[in-house]
């Protein structure tokens, strides 16, 4: 194994909900990845599941089982980065000795960590090997992400057309020479920042204002379907929005605004009352990095059949049948996070269905509709939360008493 010295760094966004998941290095040493097509077809079909917004896929180290893996346009730096905790540990990866790698990331005031990096392993999805790869392992942190092990972006992109069929939940790795787009797909150009892609919308924050446009880092790893910097000319808060903590990055809370844009136009495609965040000015760009205008998620994102053609400097989109449904907000005012097993509530919305019951920050939620609930059910509790109009029969813990209560979930954005 060849031993390397030097520095990187790496910025990371991991929010819950509504999410960023963006990074910035520099210096990334090695030499390039190579690849071996496995699939007999020629075109690796990957399947992917979904969770949170977040596009998962299979992916082993050096033989080992598979590690569920966000696949990410928001990661312009080849590789692989994994969280450290027992997954990573049973990799039994040999680290670069006197390698520094210095992590920094959203929220809070940008404080650093030292990660770890790995050089030359193997990476294996359904069809593709790859060798000569970089991981990086963050140090253990108190993060939401539970439900997956790491971060894949540039090492994909850069390398194929990546298309994702949303519909049947399945990522297609074309060769760029070979490929032909879809007849009938909408085509985005991608301005490209280094290995970060950007795009050009058109943005009506209310019905009766005009469209303005805007410039957005396109951002597949980011839960969010829309989030627009207020700083930016023409930029302006909804009447209707409600402060709240968007997420939780890796040095803190991400504070800002909720609200919904009126008009959202995509290369075309136009999607009305979209759900918006704003956050506050010193968590717009994280570390430095130069979003723009603002960013653009896969909450939005996957309303389409989306292709990522960077050799053509294109987002292809198809539009599906979810690109007509609602977005949709909390309708309790529940704040949830994983907490030391258990489903915690961690804040509460001002003038919510969960403020007018009495509940307080740090009681646990026990049961939903007479079932139990654990840790592991965060994102399920979530999306049954969002559903305004109805009403749900909760259980909750506080010291050593059980607190039952029914809340009339509404829009609250």
């Amino acid at each position: 194994m060849v031993r390397r010295t030097g520095w990187v760094l790496l910025t990371l966004w991991f929010v819950a909900g509504a999410a960023w998941a963006q990074h910035r290095a520099a210096t990334m040493p090695g030499g390039a990845a190579t690849f071996e097509i496995t699939a007999e077809s020629g075109t690796p079909d990957v399947p992917f599941s979904e969770i949170n917004h977040h596009v998962i896929l299979p992916v082993s180290v050096n033989g080992s089982e598979p590690l569920r893996v966000v696949l990410d346009t928001g990661m312009p730096m080849s590789g692989l980065v994994l969280y450290g905790g027992e997954r990573a540990d049973s990799l039994d990866l040999d680290f670069a000795e006197g390698m520094g790698v210095a992590v920094g990331g959203a929220g809070g005031h940008g404080e650093r960590m030292t990660a770890r990096m790995a050089l030359d392993q193997r990476v294996e999805l359904p069809g593709v090997t790859i060798d000569g790869m970089q991981i990086v392992v963050l140090p253990e942190f108190d993060h939401p992400v539970g439900y997956h092990d790491g971060i894949i972006g540039a090492t994909l992109f850069e390398r194929f057309v990546v298309e994702l069929d949303n519909q049947r939940k399945r990522m297609r790795l074309h060769e760029p020479a070979t490929y032909k787009a879809a007849e009938g797909a909408r085509s985005v150009e991608l301005e490209m920042r280094g290995n970060m892609p950007f795009v050009d919308a058109g943005v009506r924050i209310d019905a009766a204002g005009k469209s303005r446009p805007v410039h957005l880092v396109v951002d597949l790893g980011a839960g969010h379907a829309l989030s627009l910097n207020t700083g930016s000319e023409g930029v302006t808060l909804p009447a209707a929005s409600v402060e709240t903590v968007l997420g939780r990055g890796l040095s803190g809370e991400i504070h800002g605004k909720v609200g919904r844009v009126a008009h959202f136009d995509l290369g075309g495609a136009i999607l009305e009352q979209v759900l918006t965040s704003f956050p506050v000015e010193e968590h717009q760009n994280p570390r430095g990095m130069d979003s723009r205008d603002g960013n653009l998620g896969n909450g939005l994102l996957r309303r389409f059949n989306v292709t990522f053609d960077y050799s053509r400097r294109r987002m292809l989109l198809e539009d599906t049948p979810e690109m007509g449904e609602p977005f949709l907000f909390d309708g309790s005012g529940l704040r949830l996070e994983s907490r030391n097993g258990a489903l915690q509530v961690t804040g509460i919305l001002a003038g919510s269905p969960a403020a007018e019951a009495g509940l307080r920050e740090g009681d646990r939620l026990l049961s939903l509709d007479g079932e139990s609930v654990a840790a592991g059910d965060l994102y399920d509790v979530r999306e049954q939360l969002r559903r305004s109009g109805r009403q749900v029969s909760l259980t909750f813990g506080r010291e050593e008493k059980r607190i039952p209560v029914k809340l009339e979930l509404r829009e609250l954005v």
